[in-house]
Order: structure tokens, then C-alpha cells, then sequence
């Protein structure tokens, strides 16, 4: 339903560009798939350092897609809004015992462990520089994570479950290289290290971190109306002890997740 809901966002953002003649709004939908590179965890101080890609069957590919509108005005400001979901389930017969804060998941447990992280972003860009063949962007945004995460015993009632929203500031860099044909290249990088509780959105100091490289070759197939690519790198992580404790009885905790993903896309502008 959500894949559904968003790509009527996509129609209709593409329908409301075509009354705005001043301004450029754009919509752009990609779909394809991401594999983790990195994913490790570790809830309380005497918890177990689990692997995902190696014990919790994240040595797969999954689904992966984002959609985005925005609008460019006065030729030199660009604002968008993107959603984008993280939703990795999976199945796995332990090889080895699981502690997870107070809770304690003995080797050969048919676990279930879900990983959910989507996010929305806004975020706001100045053209700095801008010629035939190239652009240069600088800017800034904010992210709202809302991150659910559970391990589940699927033979008895055995459990652990924590989740958080809370916002992420974010650093925006970006440029294209256009060229004399219809191609085009598009780079981005947007990231924040949030060492501070009052910027990284909890309630004690944790350190949190967030990075994102994009690589875009596009196609204009015409004016106005591109095909593209993306080479997507997207990690994060956030280490530290909360002030307050969990229903598993832990404060401790260790997360670190890096991302690769494929998508191909398109995008439409008026």
C-alpha cells in the first residue's frame, strides 16, 4: 500500500508542475534493489556483537526504491522532499547464542529479526556555480528517522523490540556534468556526525552518524523527461549509553549499517 500511495504522490506532483511556468517542479520514482555490506549490533554492555550479513541472513538482495518531488525557482534554490523505506525481515537458525540486553536467544533458535528504517528528508540546496557543463549545489536538510527493531524467537515467546524517531540534520553537496549529447552525470553526498544530544535527537549523548554518495548517469529522453541510474552508497550508525533503560533491561547500545544499492528511476519536470 505504501508503494502505492507514493506513486500516486508521484503522478500528482508531476500533474501540479504543469500549472507552475516560472519554476521548475520535478518528480522522480526509482526502484531496484540493496544489499548491506556492513550490519552490526550490539544492545547492553555484556550483549553479543551480532552480524546480520553473516548470522542473520542478510547475504541477500532486497527490494529497494524511493520516491522524491521538488522544485527549483529563481534558477539558484532547490527544495525537495523524499521518502525513502529500509525494510529488511529475514529467518535464520542461530549458530550460536544470542544475548540481546536481558534477553537470551540459545544456539539453534529459529529467529525472525527485522530490521525497519525508513526515513523523510527535506532538503535545501544553493546553486554556487553554474556553467554549460556544470553545476555546483550547496545546502542543507533534515532527516526524520523512525527506525523498529526486533529479534523474535518464531518457537516460543522470547523477544526484543526497540524503536525511535527522532530528527538527523544533514550536510547537502551535489553537482552535474552535462554534456554536448542527451547524458548527463549527477553526484551527490550528503552525511552529518551528531556527537551532541540537542542535534542528533535523543536523550543523552549518543554518538550518531549518517553518510549517503550517489552516482547518476541520466538519459534525457526529451525535454523535460529523464531515464537514469543510481549507484547508491548509504550507511550510518549510532553508539552510546542512554539515560534511559529498555523493557530488556539494557541503556548500551551499537549499531553500524552500510548500504549498496542499484535503482533505476525516471523523472519528470515542468
Amino acid at each position: 500500500m505504501k508503494l502505492f500511495s507514493c506513486l500516486i504522490l508521484f503522478s500528482l506532483s508531476i500533474s501540479l508542475g504543469a500549472h507552475e511556468k516560472k519554476n521548475e517542479i520535478f518528480g522522480r520514482f526509482e526502484y531496484g534493489f540493496l544489499a548491506t555490506l556492513l550490519h552490526k549490533s550490539k544492545w547492553g554492555e555484556s550483549g553479543t556483537e551480532f552480524n546480520y550479513t553473516k548470522n542473520g541472513g542478510q547475504d541477500v538482495l532486497f527490494p529497494n526504491w524511493r520516491i522524491e518531488a521538488g522544485w527549483i525557482f529563481s534558477k539558484k534554490h532547490k527544495l525537495s522532499f523524499l521518502y525513502q523505506p529500509i525494510f529488511i525481515q529475514t529467518e535464520v537458525i542461530l549458530s550460536e547464542e544470542l544475548t540481546v540486553d536481558n534477553v537470551i536467544f540459545p544456539k539453534n533458535t529459529n529467529l525472525s529479526t527485522t530490521y525497519n528504517f525508513p526515513f523523510y528528508r527535506a532538503s535545501y540546496w544553493y546553486l554556487l556555480s553554474h556553467s554549460q557543463f556544470f553545476d555546483f549545489w550547496l545546502g542543507g536538510g533534515l532527516q526524520i528517522r523512525n527506525a523498529d527493531i526486533r529479534f523474535k524467537d518464531l518457537n516460543s515467546k522470547n523477544a526484543f523490540r526497540t524503536a525511535n524517531i527522532g530528527p538527523v540534520p544533514l550536510i547537502n553537496l551535489a553537482s552535474t556534468f552535462r554534456t554536448k549529447s542527451a547524458f548527463s552525470f549527477y553526484m551527490a553526498a550528503t552525511g552529518f556526525w551528531a556527537p551532541i544530544k540537542y542535534l542528533n535527537g535523543g536523550s543523552t549523548d549518543i554518538n550518531g552518524w549518517i553518510y549517503e554518495f550517489e552516482f547518476v548517469p541520466t538519459y534525457e529522453i526529451r525535454k523535460g523527461f529523464s531515464a537514469f541510474a543510481n549507484l547508491r552508497f548509504l550507511g550510518g550508525g549510532a553508539i552510546g549509553t542512554s539515560k534511559t533503560e529498555r523493557s530488556s533491561g539494557g541503556k548500551y547500545s551499537r549499531d553500524e549499517l552500510l548500504t549498496m544499492s542499484i535503482t533505476m528511476g525516471l523523472q519528470k519536470s515542468y
